[in-house]
C-alpha cells in the first residue's frame, strides 16, 4: 500500500471517529468515499483540503471545552481569594478555630498552585488538546484527595463557600471529562495526520536534496564535457607539435646528443683502463716525489683521484711523460716498492703510457666530442 493509499485509509477511518465522538454536530462529512489515486504533486493540498473540516470541527468543539474552562477557572480563583479575606465566625473552641485557620491557608495555597497550572491558550493544536486534558484531571484528582482534610475543617467554619469552591472543581472535572471522552476516539486520527504531514515534508526535503544534487550532477558532467573538449583539443595541437619540423630536429639533436655522451663515456673507460693498473704505484709515487711547484702538485694528486680530468688538464700530456719517467726510474732502483710479480706487469704498463700515442689521441677526441656536445645544447629562452 502507498503513502497516499494509507493516509486515504486513514481519513476513512478517522470520518468514523468524528461521528461517533462528535454527537453535536450535524455537519456532513467532505471526505471522498470513492477510491483515489493521487500524484505526489497532489498530496499535500489533498490533505490540506481533506483534512481542514475535521480540524475545524476540533476547534470548535475545543473552543468551547476552553471557553468553559476558563470561566470554571476564573471563578475557583475569585472564590479561593473570597475564602481567603473571609472572617470566620468566633467559636468558644479556640482548637477548632486555628484548625480552620490553618486548614485554610493551606487550602488557599494549594489552590492558587492549581490554578496557576492551568495554562489556557487561544490557539491550542488538536495533537496537544488531549495531553492538556489528562494533565488537569490528573491534577485535579491529585488536589481532592490531598486536601480532603483541608476542606472537612474549612467547611466547618465557611460552609457555603467552600461549598462553591467543590463547585468550581466538579465543573473543572466535567469539562475536562466531556472533552477526554471528545478527544480519545480521535487520538489516533490525529496522531496518524500529523504523520502524514511529517511524511510529506520528509519527501519534501529528501526532494529537494535529490534536485540539488541532480543540478550540481548537471553542472560536473557540463565540466567534464568541457574538459573532454579541451582534451582533445590539446591532443591534436600535441599530435601537430610532434609532427613539425622543429620537433623532429628536436629529436635528430637529441639522438645525437645522446650517441655523444655515449662516445665520451667510452673514452672516459678506455683513459682509466689505462691508467688504474698503475693506482697503487701513483700514491706511493706521490708521496715521494718532488714537485716543481703547486699546480704540479695537484694534477698529479688529480691523476690519482680522476685520470680523466687529470689528462685532459695535462698540456701535451708532458706531467704524465714525466711522472712515467721518473717512476719507471725509481721502481728500477727500488725506491718505489713494488712486488716481484707486480714489477714486470707495472714497468710494461708505464713503457706503453711512454711508447703509445693513444692516450693524447684519446684527450684529442675527448676534446672534440666535449665542444660538440656543447654546440648540441639549445638555446635558453629568457
Amino acid at each position: 500500500m502507498s503513502l497516499l493509499d494509507s493516509i486515504k485509509k486513514l481519513f476513512d477511518n478517522f470520518e468514523k471517529d468524528m461521528k461517533s465522538a462528535s454527537k453535536d454536530s450535524e455537519k456532513e462529512s467532505t471526505i471522498p468515499k470513492e477510491k483515489i489515486t493521487l500524484k505526489y504533486e497532489e498530496a499535500k493540498t489533498w490533505l490540506d483540503t481533506t483534512s481542514k473540516p475535521i480540524h475545524a470541527d476540533i476547534e470548535t468543539q475545543l473552543k468551547s471545552k476552553l471557553e468553559s474552562l476558563k470561566q470554571s477557572k476564573s471563578r475557583l480563583e475569585k472564590d479561593t481569594k473570597t475564602l481567603e479575606n473571609a472572617k470566620p465566625e468566633e467559636t468558644r473552641d479556640k482548637r477548632l478555630e486555628r484548625a480552620i485557620l490553618n486548614n485554610r491557608h493551606a487550602l488557599t495555597s494549594r489552590l492558587s498552585n492549581y490554578t496557576h497550572s492551568i495554562k489556557i491558550t487561544e490557539k491550542m493544536k488538536p495533537k496537544d488538546s488531549a495531553e492538556f486534558f489528562e494533565s488537569i484531571r490528573e491534577n485535579t484528582r491529585t488536589l481532592m484527595i490531598d486536601t480532603a482534610k483541608n476542606f472537612y475543617f474549612v467547611n466547618s467554619g465557611f460552609p457555603d463557600i467552600a461549598q462553591d469552591i467543590k463547585e468550581d472543581l466538579l465543573n473543572i472535572g466535567k469539562t475536562t471529562d466531556t472533552a477526554i471522552e471528545y478527544l480519545n476516539p480521535l487520538k489516533n486520527g490525529i496522531k496518524a495526520i500529523e504523520e502524514s504531514y511529517s511524511v510529506i515534508e520528509e519527501l519534501d526535503t529528501s526532494l529537494s536534496k535529490k534536485k540539488e544534487h541532480d543540478h550540481i550532477i548537471r553542472e560536473e558532467e557540463k565540466k567534464i564535457k568541457e574538459l573532454e573538449k579541451s582534451k582533445s583539443r590539446f591532443d591534436k595541437e600535441i599530435k601537430a607539435i610532434e609532427k613539425s619540423a622543429p620537433m623532429k630536429a628536436l629529436a635528430a639533436l637529441e639522438n645525437d646528443h645522446k650517441k655523444t655522451q655515449s662516445e665520451i663515456e667510452s673514452i672516459k673507460d678506455r683513459i682509466i683502463n689505462k691508467i688504474s693498473p698503475l693506482s697503487r704505484t701513483l700514491k706511493k709515487y706521490g708521496r715521494v716525489a718532488q714537485h716543481s711547484g703547486k699546480v704540479e702538485e695537484t694534477l698529479m694528486n688529480l691523476y690519482m683521484e680522476d685520470p680523466v680530468a687529470a689528462l685532459e688538464k695535462d698540456d701535451s700530456l708532458s706531467l704524465l711523460k714525466k711522472i712515467a719517467d721518473d717512476l719507471e726510474l725509481r721502481i728500477r732502483k727500488g725506491t718505489i716498492s713494488v712486488k716481484d710479480k707486480m714489477k714486470e706487469k707495472t714497468v710494461s704498463a708505464i713503457s706503453r703510457l711512454k711508447e703509445e700515442n693513444e692516450l693524447s689521441n684519446l684527450k684529442h677526441d675527448l676534446a672534440a666530442l666535449r665542444t660538440h656536445g656543447v654546440e648540441l645544447e639549445p638555446e635558453q629562452s629568457n
